[in-house]
């Protein structure tokens, strides 16, 4: 989900410059579509996901609006999937959380993962959904606050992990949506990385940006090079 102009966050906004920061401001600028941030290994791990996401949601009992609307649902105590776009005007934040556990208003955040374990990304995924719930909380949260990561099991099944929601991990999803609103201003210059974008798409581009810096640092290509090539595989999904 994109969010328009420079100060509307989206999750999807902080997980993309998470992930490559160049390739962020590329696809804000339009000078790329999001079908090119990925590799074919990358795409096969989302699609994967994607349908894993869909069995669940197909398979869980429909809940019917009570008169009060979505508000009376997030008062009383259900776990919501396949939820409405929801907005938090003060924060500036936008998006869709693939669940909610109601828990009588502590408004709790559901992500559906197909791989096994809990990645950093999810925590700061369920992190941003825990800010974008806290206008419409009615209720005081678990201490410490937490979300739900439901993982895939072999079978096919899926396991209920309960994610807390720690003040570093507050600090670092605010750190990153204000991080997100200056790239949209400021620009972001290319830098050493191994996502699609920089290492296949704009190899040759981002090299020779890099060449000056890189003659003026020879250490720098040694250190950047030593993050493991599958580190952005297992944090899509």
């Amino acid at each position: 989900m994109e969010a328009a102009g420079t100060t509307w966050v989206t999750k999807t906004n902080v997980t993309d410059y998470l992930r490559c920061p160049y390739s962020f401001w590329l696809l804000h600028s339009r000078a790329i579509t999001r079908d090119q941030l990925f590799g074919p290994a990358e795409r096969s791990l989302l699609d994967s996901g994607v349908q894993f996401e869909s069995g669940i949601v197909e398979a869980a009992a429909p809940i019917e609006t009570p008169p009060g609307g979505i508000l009376q649902l997030f008062a009383e105590d259900h776990l919501l999937l396949d939820v409405q776009t929801l907005v938090n005007d003060e924060l500036r934040l936008v998006g869709r959380p693939d669940g909610i556990a109601t828990a009588f208003g502590r408004l709790e955040p559901i992500e559906l993962k197909a791989h096994k374990t809990v990645t950093h990304m999810d925590r700061l995924e369920l992190t941003f959904y825990w800010l974008l719930l806290s206008a419409l909380r009615t209720a005081a949260p678990t201490q410490p606050p937490r979300g739900w990561l439901w993982v895939r099991l072999p079978d096919g099944s899926h396991e209920d992990i309960g994610v807390p929601i720690t003040p570093d991990l507050l600090d670092e999803a605010r750190r990153l949506i204000d991080q997100v609103r200056a790239a949209r201003r400021n620009s972001v210059s290319p830098r050493e990385c191994r996502c699609n974008v920089c290492d296949v798409l704009r190899g040759g581009e981002v090299s020779a940006a890099l060449q000056p810096r890189l003659q003026h640092d020879p250490g720098h290509r040694l250190a950047s090079s030593r993050a493991p090539h599958d580190l952005r595989l297992r944090r899509l999904g």
